[in-house]
């Protein structure tokens, strides 16, 4: 467990500036988590299999086929200027 001392250290070390109050309060909290974390290290987990999500994810994507895409004429005739067959945009960025 951890004790004032080593919550004002890691304050320090973190960079941040902790009061009194700040420092009892993430004292008991970070002990609360310590403790929990004791609670599941005593459990026998041995013949529990290692997981990466609660849930069975499976690959939902479609395959990558080639299809026609729309004509480009018809597409940049809808669009206000235009310049060698590209859509123009007013600048966003200027150098």
């Amino acid at each position: 467990m951890l004790e004032v001392k080593d919550i004002i250290k890691i304050g320090d070390l973190a960079k941040i500036e902790l009061n009194e109050e700040e420092i009892e309060k993430t004292t008991k909290k970070i002990n609360e988590v310590l403790g929990l974390v004791d609670t599941i290290q005593e459990l026998d987990l041995d013949h529990v299999q290692p997981m990466i999500h609660p849930n069975p994810l499976q690959n939902v994507f479609r395959t990558d086929e080639p299809v026609a895409s729309a004509e480009l004429e018809p597409l940049l005739a809808n669009v206000p200027q235009t310049q060698e067959q590209q859509i123009k945009v007013p600048t966003v960025l200027k150098a």
